[in-house]
Protein backbone atom coordinates (compact mmCIF):
# COMPACT_ATOMS: atom_id res chain seq x y z
CA UNK A 1 0.00 0.00 0.00
CA UNK A 2 1.16 3.48 -1.18
CA UNK A 3 1.81 5.58 2.22
CA UNK A 4 -0.96 8.91 1.38
CA UNK A 5 1.01 12.38 1.25
CA UNK A 6 -0.47 15.13 2.82
CA UNK A 7 -0.47 18.22 0.96
CA UNK A 8 0.93 22.03 2.26
CA UNK A 9 -0.73 23.90 4.54
CA UNK A 10 -2.74 26.86 2.09
CA UNK A 11 -2.91 30.12 3.99
CA UNK A 12 -4.56 32.66 2.29
CA UNK A 13 -2.07 35.87 1.66
CA UNK A 14 -5.24 38.35 1.82
CA UNK A 15 -4.30 41.49 3.94
CA UNK A 16 -4.44 40.06 7.14
CA UNK A 17 -6.66 37.30 6.92
CA UNK A 18 -6.03 34.29 9.06
CA UNK A 19 -7.71 31.56 7.18
CA UNK A 20 -5.61 28.31 7.23
CA UNK A 21 -6.27 24.67 5.94
CA UNK A 22 -5.41 23.71 9.72
CA UNK A 23 -8.18 25.38 11.43
CA UNK A 24 -11.57 23.97 11.73
CA UNK A 25 -13.80 26.65 9.74
CA UNK A 26 -12.11 25.14 7.11
CA UNK A 27 -12.79 21.59 7.83
CA UNK A 28 -16.28 22.45 8.16
CA UNK A 29 -16.53 24.43 4.22
CA UNK A 30 -16.84 27.50 5.43
CA UNK A 31 -14.39 28.18 2.79
CA UNK A 32 -12.11 27.53 -0.13
CA UNK A 33 -8.31 28.15 -1.41
CA UNK A 34 -7.84 29.62 -4.91
CA UNK A 35 -4.77 29.40 -6.56
CA UNK A 36 -3.38 32.83 -7.13
CA UNK A 37 -2.93 33.65 -10.71
CA UNK A 38 0.88 33.21 -11.70
CA UNK A 39 2.86 35.64 -13.96
CA UNK A 40 3.54 34.37 -17.83
CA UNK A 41 6.37 31.99 -17.57
CA UNK A 42 8.52 34.28 -19.47
CA UNK A 43 8.29 36.76 -16.65
CA UNK A 44 9.27 34.20 -14.09
CA UNK A 45 12.36 32.82 -16.15
CA UNK A 46 13.22 36.56 -16.10
CA UNK A 47 12.99 36.31 -20.28
CA UNK A 48 10.99 39.79 -20.85
CA UNK A 49 12.40 42.50 -23.63
CA UNK A 50 11.01 44.92 -21.99
CA UNK A 51 10.99 46.93 -18.70
CA UNK A 52 9.31 45.01 -15.99
CA UNK A 53 6.50 48.00 -15.85
CA UNK A 54 5.75 48.02 -19.28
CA UNK A 55 5.95 44.14 -19.68
CA UNK A 56 3.28 43.86 -16.55
CA UNK A 57 1.14 46.49 -18.57
CA UNK A 58 1.36 44.45 -22.21
CA UNK A 59 0.95 40.79 -20.76
CA UNK A 60 -2.76 39.52 -19.80
CA UNK A 61 -1.29 37.00 -17.17
CA UNK A 62 0.92 39.30 -15.73
CA UNK A 63 -1.77 42.30 -15.49
CA UNK A 64 -3.95 39.78 -13.81
CA UNK A 65 -1.43 38.71 -11.31
CA UNK A 66 -0.43 42.38 -10.27
CA UNK A 67 -4.22 43.45 -9.98
CA UNK A 68 -4.89 40.48 -7.65
CA UNK A 69 -1.77 41.66 -5.82
CA UNK A 70 -2.79 45.03 -5.24
CA UNK A 71 -5.80 43.89 -4.23
CA UNK A 72 -4.65 41.97 -1.26
CA UNK A 73 -3.56 45.00 0.47
CA UNK A 74 -0.58 43.71 2.03
CA UNK A 75 2.05 46.51 2.50
CA UNK A 76 4.27 43.76 4.14
CA UNK A 77 8.09 43.17 2.46
CA UNK A 78 7.43 39.25 1.40
CA UNK A 79 3.76 40.40 -0.41
CA UNK A 80 4.65 43.56 -2.45
CA UNK A 81 4.61 42.30 -6.27
CA UNK A 82 4.46 39.31 -8.62
CA UNK A 83 8.12 38.32 -7.78
CA UNK A 84 6.62 37.24 -4.58
CA UNK A 85 3.96 34.99 -6.42
CA UNK A 86 4.83 31.21 -5.96
CA UNK A 87 3.25 27.97 -7.00
CA UNK A 88 1.83 28.28 -3.29
CA UNK A 89 0.61 31.39 -3.22
CA UNK A 90 -3.20 31.15 -2.44
CA UNK A 91 -6.29 33.44 -1.61
CA UNK A 92 -9.48 32.10 0.28
CA UNK A 93 -12.82 32.67 -1.42
CA UNK A 94 -14.11 34.98 1.43
CA UNK A 95 -12.19 37.90 -0.84
CA UNK A 96 -14.27 37.71 -3.63
CA UNK A 97 -18.13 39.31 -3.74
CA UNK A 98 -20.17 37.49 -1.92
CA UNK A 99 -17.85 34.86 0.07
CA UNK A 100 -18.03 32.27 -2.60
CA UNK A 101 -14.62 32.69 -4.79
CA UNK A 102 -14.16 33.96 -7.99
CA UNK A 103 -17.56 33.90 -10.78
CA UNK A 104 -17.50 35.27 -14.45
CA UNK A 105 -19.31 38.18 -13.06
CA UNK A 106 -16.37 39.23 -10.59
CA UNK A 107 -13.36 37.26 -11.07
CA UNK A 108 -11.34 39.25 -9.44
CA UNK A 109 -11.15 39.77 -5.22
CA UNK A 110 -12.62 42.51 -3.85
CA UNK A 111 -9.38 45.22 -2.90
CA UNK A 112 -8.73 45.37 1.04
CA UNK A 113 -10.70 49.29 0.91
CA UNK A 114 -13.81 47.42 -0.69
CA UNK A 115 -13.65 44.23 1.25
CA UNK A 116 -13.54 46.70 4.79
CA UNK A 117 -16.49 49.00 3.45
CA UNK A 118 -18.51 45.74 2.79
CA UNK A 119 -17.73 44.65 6.39
CA UNK A 120 -18.60 48.04 7.94
CA UNK A 121 -21.81 48.66 6.01
CA UNK A 122 -22.92 44.89 7.28
CA UNK A 123 -21.73 45.66 10.87
CA UNK A 124 -24.15 49.41 10.97
CA UNK A 125 -27.09 47.31 9.76
CA UNK A 126 -26.45 44.18 12.23
CA UNK A 127 -26.28 46.87 15.20
CA UNK A 128 -29.34 48.87 14.91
Amino acid sequence: MLPVRKGTTKRCCYGVCKSDTRYKSFKTNTYYFINFPKPCLEYRKKRIKLSSKLHIKACAKCAKCELWVKKCGRGDRGFRSIDDVTKDTYICSLHFLGESGPTEQNPDPLSHQEFQDIDKSINKVRYK
